[in-house]
């Protein structure tokens, strides 16, 4: 994976060329192939070791989050992971234009479509920096936590906190508790020394979610950012207020799965349309074995149009606050 080119997901040859030449390309062997393609048939060694039919077809594998957004997420769907850390994984359909690339962001290859392609942001401080705040302003009570978030506007009243216990990922490298205002009709982030204590708890959920969508905003081509539906998982996502503020902020509504074992979901459908493909003769896209759906999402939460609209406006301001607290680190 990490000697292929992502944007033409052939060998790159100057990966090639760096890491061992003409003899390294001769040891990959072929171009890496799309999964569902069957590459073989399973050796003797494992059909006398294990009992393998001599019919078991080989075929390509994935990655745990590739394979996550294949069980989870439809083509311009994303996943959101709330666990200790945080991930976001949008799923690109197809373009001209190829998404940017950044040193504090990954692009992958899609499982099932070439020209698809896998947007992964992740953040080190996710469960860790809220559970400290509900701790400190919240009498280490979840419900408390949530009261105080629906006890104040979206927006926040112009208050915005970053929350980093642990060097962050996204930015890079920045560490603390950093509290900003902004004035109304004002994108002039203002340091202050603490916020109020009932805006921390707002204050972290907005920061973090803004935080995801200035950055995939900044990969994807201006103005293309159009999620479909946004899939939650991970501890956090049990979180009705969570939820709530996540279909706001990204302003689609968001589902919870029933299956906990995504990555191995995904892994097995993407086994199932190898052997699919097969059987159809080598035709048929992953979207035409599973109609296009993703079975077994419940939607816990729907964009509230009024609010969304609010959040379209701070994005920049929270990036006024971000970028202030990179200046500060540098």
């Amino acid at each position: 994976m990490n000697l292929m080119d992502v944007i033409t997901c052939k060998w790159s040859d100057i990966l090639l060329e760096a890491c061992g030449g003409p003899e390294l390309r001769s040891k990959l062997g072929p171009e890496p192939v799309i999964g569902g393609t069957v590459v073989g048939k399973v050796s003797k060694y494992f059909i006398d070791k294990w009992g393998l039919s001599p019919d078991c077809v080989v075929a390509p594998f994935t990655g745990d989050n590739p394979a996550s957004v294949i069980s989870l997420a439809a083509s311009g769907d994303a996943v959101l992971s709330l666990g200790t850390s945080t991930t976001f994984l949008l799923s690109i359909p197809g373009a001209d234009i190829p998404p940017k690339r950044f040193t504090t962001s990954h692009l992958l290859s899609h499982p099932t479509d070439l020209k698809g392609k896998i947007a992964m942001l992740c953040y080190k401080n996710g469960a860790l920096a809220r559970e400290q705040v509900r701790n400190h302003y919240a009498d280490r009570n979840w419900d408390r936590f949530n009261e105080l978030v629906e006890a104040t506007p979206p927006g926040n009243n112009g208050n915005f906190g970053l929350y980093f216990p642990l060097p962050e990922i996204i930015p890079p490298g920045v560490v603390g508790q950093h509290t900003f205002h902004i004035n109304e009709n004002s994108t002039i982030a203002i340091p202050v020394d603490d916020l109020p204590v009932d805006a921390h708890p707002r204050a972290i959920l907005e920061s973090q979610f803004l935080s995801i969508r200035l950055h995939i905003e900044a990969i994807l081509p201006e103005h293309s950012l159009d999620l479909r539906h946004l899939v939650a998982t991970g501890g956090s996502s049990a979180n009705q207020t969570i939820r709530q503020i996540a279909a706001d902020i990204f302003g689609v509504k968001v589902y919870v799965s029933s299956t906990k074992e995504a990555g191995g979901m995904g892994g097995a459908l993407l086994a199932k349309y190898a052997w699919w493909k097969a059987v159809q003769g080598g035709k048929g896209s992953f979207e035409d074995m599973t109609g296009g759906e993703i079975t077994g999402l419940r939607c816990v939460a729907e964009p509230r149009k009024e609010i969304t609209e609010v959040y379209e406006k701070l994005v920049h301001r929270y990036q006024a606050c971000e970028d202030q607290v990179i200046r500060k680190a540098s």
